[in-house]
């Protein structure tokens, strides 16, 4: 028994009243009243548990009464009677222990903060939560460190069990034997004697404030029979998405996404020092770009960087950057991700196809084309691969495979597939995107003159695309991805594809102001065009990558390269080079460029092509004193788009009544003109151009309005920032400072 005793428990009437006795013989003998803190003082006892006693809140130990009675000088027959009576005061059973088993908190921890702060979110409303990711994503690490911060929340105790389901070399650990260690941790010294009593005796101790956490689960039925009372809070780690645990218990799922480059780097200088990094910077940046954001990795690197204080950054920077050396130098996280190895046959094959792509996002109908499969029978697999921690669903069924997982299977590509299927798995991708790319480019600019695809199959189903805005989606969605596979295609020299989705992809990266990726696919659309040799495509090339470079010497040797009977192609480079050629202020050769391509629509009888000629030619005449007959030309041209349902040629052209008004001088005309053409840039999600009518209209309006003019410049000077054209965003900001 402790020397204090227990708590709970009324003093019987004839304990509290022997004490009162000795405390008045006390006052008697020594004058003055002995208070219950010189008591506690000449026992060397606590203040607050002596009156907690004398007032009968508490019954005492033997050897607390003991003491008390001393310090009052009592006699050794009284020291007898206490003693009797406290033995024989009632006392309650002992209550439950408050636990505190959370394993060590490890000292190297960064970053991390939006899913800490998500944690303690979730756990105000849901009382059990699962945090899922790839393995060696950190998830035990992130748990642990929350458990640590919120410790004190739960004032009842912290209860903690490694699962061991993903350990080869441990067997996972049995619920039954689990509950009988948090019984015994919780105080219980007499197990109840079946499951099912020790389960329910779990559960009602547990049903208070209390955290239980539960590390690395393989699968909810090792959860369930651990699932703790209503009362306290339950957190599961698992590299599986534990469906069961979500739909039949309410668990709040949070999926762990690689690190920041950020965190990664103060995850290096917490392990290594501020000195050591800064010092090879370049080869801390490598190191981070070679891990991808995973904590594993990161660890794995720094503790080999701990032990060897001798070896350069520079050095492991380059044994990281060789792919077949990674893993080698990645051992542990090797073996964490050899767990998927169990798959059956067909999973693994489809596994290592998944990492034939050479990127780390897909979306459905992209997977199914990359397997051969139709897209609703991938559903199934992608779940698996979901729940196995080895893919992460994003928002729109879109699945992410994290680059080091990518990378181990890849290594297990020539046994399980071979060359030859995973160079055609690539080329299914490609010919999806392609065929897709394709299709939406249709939607969006039907006026346009078509290409034919050719050196592709339709062994692919292409993305179902029916509108314009379904297809700018569609877009939204795979844009980084049709960059990436373009690139691929260059480095497999399938010339064709190359040149063929960078003109698939021009007016989406046209409308998203996406200015450097859309010069980048130009150039490998030109370069693999050279290589064809074929004029007719080269010509091509150099037109449209003359139009977004705005570089004139594109144009001349288009020109140079259109056969004289391909009237639409040459009208189209005249129109191009009258736009450029209008930027650099040279409006003599730029007119006569116009006027040729107008010439030319009105002959192929192209009123949508006219009516984009009618205005540029509108623009430029006002610009140089005209704006009568500019306006003139450009409602002419406004009239044609209406008419033919063009909305793009619509929002131009009211951009040019804008310009051709700004010239004339009404100031509210134009501002009428550029506000419409903003509103219809937008709706049809023309984001560059919609930029551009921004920046004339706020420096239109800023000299008569500078409160109005900084807010439309500040949204276009955001525009800008968005489509990295930060030339442009530069000249905003001097027009801001004016």
């Amino acid at each position: 028994m402790s020397r204090e005793g227990t708590e709970g428990v009324q003093s019987p009437s004839a304990l509290r009243d022997f004490f009162a006795e000795l405390r008045e013989l006390a006052r008697v003998r020594e004058g003055s009243v002995v208070s219950g803190r010189e008591i506690a003082n000449r026992a060397n006892l606590s203040p607050s548990h002596t009156h907690r006693v004398l007032t009968g809140v508490k019954v005492p130990s033997v050897e607390f009464a003991e003491a008390m009675v001393r310090a009052l000088g009592g006699s050794a027959l009284q020291l007898s009677r206490a003693k009797a009576l406290v033995e024989a005061a009632p006392r309650p059973e002992p209550g439950p222990a408050k636990p505190s088993d959370l394993p060590e908190e490890t000292r190297a921890f960064a970053g991390r903060v939006d899913y800490l702060h998500a944690i303690s979110a979730a756990s105000e409303t849901h009382g059990r939560l699962l945090v899922t990711g790839t393995g060696g994503m950190g998830k035990s690490w992130l748990v642990s460190r929350w458990a640590h911060q919120n410790a004190r929340r739960f004032g009842s105790g912290q209860l903690y069990a490694d699962l061991h389901g993903f350990d080869d070399a441990v067997q996972p650990t049995m619920p039954e034997e689990l509950i009988e260690e948090f019984l015994l941790a919780l105080g219980v010294t007499k197990l109840p004697d079946s499951a099912p009593r020790r389960a329910a005796l779990y559960r009602r101790l547990t049903n208070r404030r209390m955290l239980v956490v539960l590390d690395n689960a393989a699968d909810a039925t090792q959860v369930r029979a651990l699932l703790p009372g209503r009362g306290s809070t339950l957190l599961v780690t698992s590299r599986n998405d534990l469906t069961d645990l979500q739909v039949h218990h309410g668990a709040r799922r949070i999926v762990l996404d690689p690190m920041t480059d950020g965190e990664a780097l103060d995850l290096m200088i917490i392990r290594l020092g501020r000195g050591r990094v800064e010092s090879e910077s370049e080869a801390a940046t490598e190191i981070v770009k070679a891990c991808a954001g995973h904590p594993l990795a990161l660890s794995i690197v720094a503790a080999r960087l701990e032990t060897y204080p001798d070896w350069s950054l520079a050095s492991l920077a380059a044994e990281l950057g060789n792919d077949d050396r990674r893993l080698r130098v990645l051992d542990r996280l090797a073996t964490v991700l050899s767990w998927s190895d169990r798959f059956d046959p067909p999973m693994r094959r489809a596994m290592c196809l998944l990492s034939t792509a050479p990127v780390t996002e897909l979306g459905v109908d992209a997977v199914a084309a990359l397997l051969g499969m139709p897209a609703r029978d991938v559903d199934d697999c992608l779940r698996e691969f979901e729940g196995a921690g080895l893919l992460q669903r994003k928002a729109d069924s879109r699945y992410f495979m994290h680059p080091l997982v990518r990378l181990y299977w890849m290594h297990q590509t020539p046994e399980v597939l071979g060359d030859d299927a995973a160079q055609a798995a690539v080329r299914r991708l490609v010919d999806f995107l392609l065929h897709s790319a394709f299709d939406g480019e249709r939607l969006l600019s039907p006026q346009r003159p078509a290409i034919t695809l050719t050196d592709t199959t339709r062994d692919v189903r292409p993305a179902p695309l029916r509108t314009a805005a379904e297809a700018m989606g569609w877009f939204d969605a795979e844009g980084t991805t049709l960059l990436a596979m373009q690139r691929a295609a260059a480095e497999r020299d399938w010339d064709s594809a190359v040149w063929q989705l960078a003109w698939s992809m021009d007016d989406y990266l046209y409308r998203r102001g996406l200015a450097e990726p859309h010069r980048r696919a130009w150039r490998l659309g030109l370069e693999a065009a050279e290589r064809l040799g074929v004029a007719r495509i080269v010509a091509l090339a150099h037109l449209c990558l003359g139009r977004v470079s705005r570089e004139v010497h594109h144009l001349e040797r288009a020109l140079r390269l259109i056969p004289d009977d391909d009237l639409a192609s040459r009208a189209q480079a005249h129109r191009v080079m009258a736009l450029i050629l209008e930027s650099a202020t040279e409006t003599r050769r730029s007119l006569h460029h116009a006027i040729a391509a107008l010439r030319l629509f009105r002959v192929l009888g192209l009123p949508v092509w006219e009516a984009v000629q009618l205005n540029a030619i509108g623009e430029q005449v006002a610009g140089i004193g005209h704006p009568d007959t500019g306006r003139e030309l450009c409602r002419r041209a406004l009239d044609l788009h209406q008419r033919h349902h063009h909305r793009p040629g619509e929002a131009a052209t009211e951009d040019g009544l804008g310009t051709v008004e700004k010239h004339a001088g009404a100031i509210e005309a134009a501002k009428n003109h550029y506000e419409r053409a903003i509103e219809i840039y937008l709706e049809i999600g023309n984001d560059s151009s919609a930029a551009d009518t921004l920046g004339r209209l706020g420096e239109m309006i800023a000299d008569t309005d500078g409160a109005e003019g900084e807010r439309v410049l500040r949204r276009a000077l955001r525009l800008f920032r968005e489509q990295r054209r930060m030339g442009e965003a530069d000249r905003i900001r001097k027009l801001m400072r004016r």
